[in-house]
């Protein structure tokens, strides 16, 4: 299943006779599966409930306030499963947090591997820009010609002029 959640709340106003505006909604637990393969992220289906549309960015009415807390989410990949609980604040994408720490994980497919003990992740969203950083410890990879052991990852995220822009150090 790819959504599993163990309460919704919804807030919500009456904006005239049988109009229902849905304010705000609020995941408590909520668990959700994916898979990463050659041609992106699936969610089985569920990601074409966020896709935007035309007339929807043209409406007036601002999307609802996102409120999640203890959420978990697992991304199937041919090395393995990747993992991480999550919490997010906001009307994503247009303002808002995300923070999630990802889980252990050790995946190999054909000669590659990579064994990380943590990471976190942290995303903010302005007015639809997204800054933010990622720190992953990487126990072991061996990808190719690229062979480290004990190496700390660090990348800032900031979305300038439209464009995306990011600086990763690496540190063994």
């Amino acid at each position: 299943m790819p959504f599993e959640v163990r309460t919704i709340g919804l807030t919500y106003r009456l904006s005239g006779l049988m109009r229902v505006q849905i304010e705000g909604v609020m995941l408590d637990a909520p668990v959700i599966r994916g898979e990463v393969d050659d041609e992106g992220v699936s969610f089985f289906g569920l990601e074409r409930l966020y896709e935007r549309d035309e007339s929807a960015s043209a409406s007036s009415e601002p999307s609802p306030q996102l409120s999640i807390e203890g959420g978990a989410i697992y991304l199937d990949t041919a090395a393995g499963q990747v993992a991480a609980q999550f919490e997010a604040q906001g009307r994503l994408i247009e303002d808002g947090y995300i923070h999630a720490q990802i889980m252990p994980a050790s995946l190999e497919h054909d000669t590659a591997s990579l064994n990380w003990s943590r990471g976190e992740v942290d995303l903010q969203f302005d007015r639809g820009a997204v800054t933010g950083k990622i720190d992953i410890s990487i126990e072991q990879a061996n990808l190719g010609a690229l062979s480290a052991q004990m190496a700390q990852i660090n990348a800032d995220m900031t979305d300038r002029d439209g464009a995306l822009h990011v600086i990763v150090n690496a540190s063994a």
